[in-house]
């Protein structure tokens, strides 16, 4: 069994995964993939259009309908 194996994390973009420049940080991409590759289920919640968020979330391993 994987470390995050069953856990689900859901993070808003704006003010939460988004810094102060509009963008998510080196830090915070290999935390959420090493989270994902030790089984974790990862998503975004957020107030966004699809369209606006895409830019942003095809950086990241997002494994879970959202």
């Amino acid at each position: 069994m994987k470390k995050f194996e069953n856990t689900i994390l859901f993070s808003d973009l704006d003010g939460t995964l988004l810094n102060r420049e509009g963008v998510i940080s080196e830090e915070n991409k290999k935390a959420i993939c090493h989270f994902v590759e030790e089984g974790g289920l990862f998503g975004v919640a957020t107030g966004r259009s699809q369209l606006n968020s895409l830019m942003f979330i095809k950086e990241l391993p997002i494994n879970i309908p959202c």
